[in-house]
């Protein structure tokens, strides 16, 4: 245990805004591994410039009582048991807003980033993320953070209970950084090739009653957009969470519920123009509008012409 201590830097900050315990090592040149635990005392934003710095973060959120911030004009919120690397650039302004009563609980990889560039490794998304850096641009590896599962805590338990030192220790650091970054390409790989459906259950944890009620959800409106009226409306007669029934309808049909009801009623209404000859005003009035006025203010906006003009055009291509 007092090998263990020499080995790691222990600083403990108290002052207004909260406790900060933090825990520093080296892993050769190339890394530098910090553990840190915070008690929020106050509500606190924190203001910053960005400095000039030559490394990357793999961060890993192991216990996180939703942390936002904002950086460039950028809101981010995280999350606990996630994971990610990061790169923010020099000149960022960075905003952190810490909650009072909030704890959290991050470990990070400080990776320096001549050696990142050096180890060439044939994976695209990585050259990507050099190119963000070399251009100065704040970036991260993965678009989505990925979840910190429990192999990836065996290898944070491995790096933060190692007791080897010189090059052995080097050598044993660079290993388990690498075997970290095999588990992120590994598990990102996977959920970028998991099938859609998936990929939306796990996101907004909708089981096989949530999937069939939004396809039914959908089957109405196709045949009664000119009825619909607002969500709150679907959420009570079809017993779903508003919330729910409003991110993942459009996560499976990649459209909002009002946008999903507004193309099938201008497409309605665009087939009824062509294919009959009923005024705009009944099919203003079919298609679930209030006032003609208003259909053809929606139908130029949807289409960039007037009802009247496609049903002109319409008549002259008849000629």
């Amino acid at each position: 245990m007092e090998e263990q201590q020499s080995l790691w830097l222990d600083t403990v900050y108290e002052g207004k805004m909260g406790r900060v315990n933090s825990s520093y090592t080296d892993g050769g040149t190339e890394f530098t591994f910090a553990d840190y635990r915070q008690q929020i005392h106050t509500d606190t934003l924190i203001h910053s410039q960005v400095s000039e710095h030559s490394s990357v973060e793999m961060t890993f959120l192991l216990h996180m009582d939703k942390l936002m911030d904002q950086i460039d004009g950028k809101f981010n919120s995280y999350h606990s048991m996630q994971q990610n690397i990061h790169y923010v650039a020099p000149g960022s302004q960075v905003k952190l807003f810490c909650e009072k009563g909030k704890r959290y609980h991050n470990f990070d990889v400080y990776i320096d980033l001549k050696s990142l560039i050096k180890w060439e490794l044939p994976y695209k998304p990585l050259d990507t993320f050099i190119n963000a850096i070399l251009n100065r641009k704040t970036a991260k590896l993965f678009p989505e953070d990925l979840p910190v599962n429990a192999a990836t805590m065996a290898l944070l338990h491995d790096i933060r209970n190692c007791r080897m030192k010189g090059v052995a220790r080097d050598i044993y650091m660079k290993a388990k950084v690498f075997e970290l970054l095999s588990h992120q390409i590994d598990c990102h790989e996977k959920r970028k090739n998991e099938p859609r459906q998936q990929l939306i259950k796990n996101k907004y944890q909708l089981g096989p009653y949530d999937l069939d009620l939004i396809q039914k959800i959908a089957g109405f409106l196709e045949k009664h957009a000119d009825a619909f009226t607002s969500i709150q409306e679907l959420s009570r007669i079809y017993g779903m969470n508003e919330h729910k029934l409003k991110n993942g309808f459009k996560a499976v049909y990649g459209k909002a519920l009002f946008e999903y009801a507004q193309d099938i009623r201008m497409n309605r209404a665009k087939n009824l123009l062509l294919s009959t000859n009923r005024s705009v005003k009944e099919i203003a009035y079919e298609t679930g509008y209030k006032t003609p006025a208003a259909f053809t203010a929606a139908f130029k906006r949807y289409f960039d012409l007037l009802p009247r003009d496609l049903k002109e055009q319409n008549q002259l291509l008849k000629l």
